[in-house]
């Protein structure tokens, strides 16, 4: 087992001193010590993998030196592009060290979102041409595999990675925090916008907590789920998915439950928003500065204001509330006048609280009932 400071301290050694990347809850504790700005090091956090490459690869530009980028091996998909492109052999030669968690790794246990990628990642490394070790979690090793990236790294100038599995690391220290904002609970707020809510009403939930969130208010409230559709993976995408529904049933209101995080990594889902206007669309960003799922890493929205973002790519009305008076307010404004409509919701950040999550069998179950609520009729899957 590595301890994640330890680890941070021989990168450093080794020359690896630029992190930049989109959280796993496997980096908990080096995201922990990162965000603790050691001296010497520089951590910029991105919105989205492929992002993360870009910007990786920009520092590299401009000093020669070599950046890491951290990631879960979901955000893999997101690198696609710029690792077989902009880095690779065939065009600029880039080199980076990635950091990839492993999630669903065959054989091991884990939510069944990872169990896709997990098959994949390694012979997805391997379409890209990009050579890696799974880190072994031996201590003395690490200095050696190090060494090992760097060597590649100097000599092909291409990216190495490194693949780290559950449990490589020791016990994570808290995730380093700034003030947690002013506002709701979150699942005060998910309370209130359940009671505002017709029957007829559809709701999409984002990836993460507010998914379980809204999972666990249905199931201890004897409600049905079979109005909501709840994204498991696919962060950032609740928002389109959210459209392709608005668009096609328009005499249903359609209510996305989105986060920061997921809306920054998905940011170009609100032009089309704001280009085809859908007057049936509700967009509510849960806004909290952090990556709750992971740990609660921060993340770069505490500046932000989505609401003046949405009304700059040409949703009808947005407004940002932080309390239950201006989200009732907000919510049956939204739901009775046409839209798009963008309610950027100031919430505390959770702070620990253990969340549930939905049984293996119940997302198939679940889309039947979607099935039946949206196309009036028994589906077979």
């Amino acid at each position: 087992m590595i301890n994640a400071h330890e680890f941070l301290t021989v990168l450093a050694k080794n020359g690896f001193r630029f992190f930049t990347g989109v959280p796993c809850s496997i980096f908990k504790g080096m995201l922990s010590s990162l965000n603790a700005r050691p001296s010497g090091v520089t951590h910029i956090l991105a919105t989205q993998e492929g992002e993360a490459v870009a910007i990786a690869s920009g520092y590299h530009l401009a000093t020669r030196e070599f950046p890491v980028v951290y990631m879960q091996n979901s955000g893999l998909g997101n690198c696609v592009n710029p690792l077989s492109s902009l880095t690779a052999k065939e065009l600029y030669r880039i080199p980076m060290l990635l950091l990839i968690s492993w999630r669903g790794e065959p054989g091991k246990d884990d939510e069944p979102q990872h169990w896709k990628m997990g098959k994949i990642t390694l012979g997805l490394l391997k379409l890209l041409d990009i050579p890696y070790r799974i880190v072994s979690g031996n201590k003395s090793k690490l200095g050696s595999e190090l060494r090992r990236a760097r060597t590649h790294l100097k000599r092909h100038q291409t990216p190495y990675a490194l693949i780290f599995i559950k449990g490589v690391f020791d016990q994570p220290q808290r995730s380093a925090r700034t003030h947690n904002p002013r506002g709701m609970a979150a699942q005060e707020a998910i309370r209130c916008l359940i009671e505002e809510a017709e029957a007829n009403d559809i709701i999409v939930a984002t990836t993460g907590k507010i998914s379980r969130n809204l999972y666990f208010e249905r199931e201890h409230t004897g409600m049905s789920h079979g109005n909501i559709f709840y994204m498991v993976g696919s962060m950032g995408s609740a928002a389109g998915l959210g459209f392709g529904i608005a668009w096609t049933k328009k005499k249903r209101k359609v209510i996305i439950l989105d986060g920061d995080g997921a809306t920054l990594m998905r940011m170009g889902t609100l032009g089309i928003v704001g280009h085809y206007l859908p007057e049936n669309y509700v967009h509510v960003v849960f806004n909290n500065a952090a990556y709750d799922s992971t740990g609660g890493q921060p993340c770069v929205s505490e500046r932000l204001n989505f609401a003046k973002i949405a009304r700059s790519c040409g949703y009808r009305r947005a407004v940002s509330v932080r309390n239950k008076a201006g989200l009732v307010r907000s919510i049956r404004k939204a739901l009775s006048l046409p839209g798009p409509t963008m309610i950027e919701l100031k919430v505390r950040r959770d702070e620990g609280t253990k969340i549930g999550r939905p049984p293996r069998d119940f997302f198939l179950d679940n889309k039947k009932d979607f099935y039946r609520l949206l196309c009036g009729k028994k589906t077979s899957l």
